[in-house]
């Protein structure tokens, strides 16, 4: 005699291994958009300071320098003698603006006048570095200091504690 089954449902384990599988998919699935928002955000960083690698140069080539000695970057002022890339045709004053980076993107800058540095930190816990050399990669330091190193290549740790 064999065993007739009258089943018409799933069984308790059945069900809760359908429904892990589901948690672990959506699990995934959540966590996957955020990974790719981060790493456009720190893309767009990146394309960001490669337009102030390009504004600056035609900043220098209008001005001569880069501004006044500062440690900061567009300050809001009409003054043409005010820091760092002040002027509107170069187009500095936009690409230097906090407010077009990303949210929780923090923008650094230095100038003697002669040379420049700009850092933006990015979310993956490092920085972009921008110089006036041209240098333009990512370093492990986010904050620059009131030291006198105006390099990406001087490495990271010289360029932003000054040593």
């Amino acid at each position: 005699m064999l065993y007739e089954s009258n089943r018409k449902g799933f069984t308790l384990i059945e069900l809760l291994v359908v429904i892990s599988i589901i948690g672990v998919l959506v699990s995934v699935v959540i966590a996957e958009p955020n990974s790719a928002r981060e790493k456009a955000n720190d893309t767009k960083v990146q394309e960001q300071l490669d337009s102030v690698r390009k504004n600056a140069a035609r900043y220098y080539s209008v001005n001569g320098n880069y501004g006044i000695a500062s440690n900061f970057c567009v300050l809001l002022s009409t003054d043409p003698n005010a820091p760092f890339f002040q002027d509107i045709p170069s187009g500095m004053s936009a690409v230097t603006n906090q407010a077009i980076y990303p949210s929780g993107t923090t923008l650094e800058c230095r100038t003697n006048g002669q040379d420049y540095v700009m850092v933006a930190t990015m979310s993956n816990g490092k920085s972009w570095c921008v110089d006036s050399t041209g240098a333009s990669k990512e370093i492990t330091d986010t904050q620059l200091d009131t030291g006198s190193k105006f390099s990406c290549d001087s490495g990271a740790s010289s360029v932003l504690s000054g040593d």
